[in-house]
């Protein structure tokens, strides 16, 4: 791939009509190959094209991406400040503000996150006001310890994952899960280990932990998902519909407000060879 993409470069040359192709070269040297260096000066050279605002602000964002995944926290506030200062009320707008928060929880400062995320909660973007809602109660629902301990280090394992060392990340959730057994951060951490299993495409290791959050902890705000997620698997890669039906009508009766309430019901009436619907 990455020959491919150096490749492509060389064919068609650095200029603005390459940009994308560009930001995707530089994406893939820093999360795939691990040199940020390489992939920060693409995107440094790029910031030096005639370039419109918008073009601009995309290249920052992703920039700013490095820098994080670099862990040069403030650097990448700084830009995606500057992203959303330039672009007000656009859509890349809200979504630099929902990376400057997420930054902001990668290196801690929990307190100003919080903050962040309660405005963004109300985001007109679906996705980002998930997002909002799910980092907003993660911090919420563990910040009784004045020391934000397992916060902490969810906060580090959660930076792994975006980093892609999702090795190193599986680790320290399943540290987590153990040193904080039964604490409110338990039902996060299982539907994070349970993602990482499936993204390894260990799909029995994935639908165990999923059962888990639907077995033990009924209250969760994560059980649509595990739910969700449980019913994929056996639909999509195990093509199991037997076991598959019952979790996707527990989406559909159970959690009508949920944002998989939709899909579920697409899938369920597939199953049931309902497709007039």
């Amino acid at each position: 791939v990455q020959n491919e993409l150096y490749l492509l470069l060389k064919k068609y040359g650095v200029s603005p009509y390459s940009l994308n192709l560009q930001i995707l070269t530089a994406h893939f040297d820093v999360f795939y190959r691990k040199q940020p260096k390489e992939g920060m000066q693409i995107l440094i050279n790029a910031l030096k094209l005639p370039l419109n605002t918008r073009e601009e602000a995309k290249v920052k964002m992703e920039l700013a991406d490095v820098m994080v995944f670099d862990e040069k926290f403030n650097q990448a506030i700084l830009y995606y400040a500057q992203v959303e200062e330039n672009l007000k009320n656009d859509e890349l707008a809200h979504e630099a503000s929902m990376k400057m928060a997420k930054a902001n929880y990668y290196k801690n400062d929990f307190d100003w996150t919080f903050q962040q995320v309660k405005v963004l909660k109300q985001s007109s973007s679906l996705l980002i006001a998930n997002d909002a809602i799910a980092l907003f109660l993660l911090i919420s629902d563990n910040s009784e310890d004045s020391t934000r301990t397992a916060l902490t280090a969810y906060a580090k394992a959660d930076l792994l994952l975006y980093q892609k060392k999702n090795n190193e990340a599986l680790s320290g959730f399943l540290n987590i899960l153990e040193k904080f057994k039964g604490d409110s951060i338990e039902d996060e951490v299982l539907l994070k280990i349970g993602q990482i299993f499936e993204e390894k495409k260990d799909y029995l290791q994935a639908l165990k932990f999923y059962k888990t959050i639907i077995e033990n902890h009924k209250e969760s705000v994560f059980i649509d998902e595990a739910l969700f997620y449980s019913a994929e698997i056996f639909n999509k890669k195990l093509n199991d519909n037997s076991q598959a039906k019952p979790l996707y009508e527990r989406v559909i009766f159970e959690h009508p407000d949920s944002v998989f309430y939709t899909e579920a019901q697409l899938q369920y009436r597939k199953i049931r060879g309902d497709n007039s619907l």
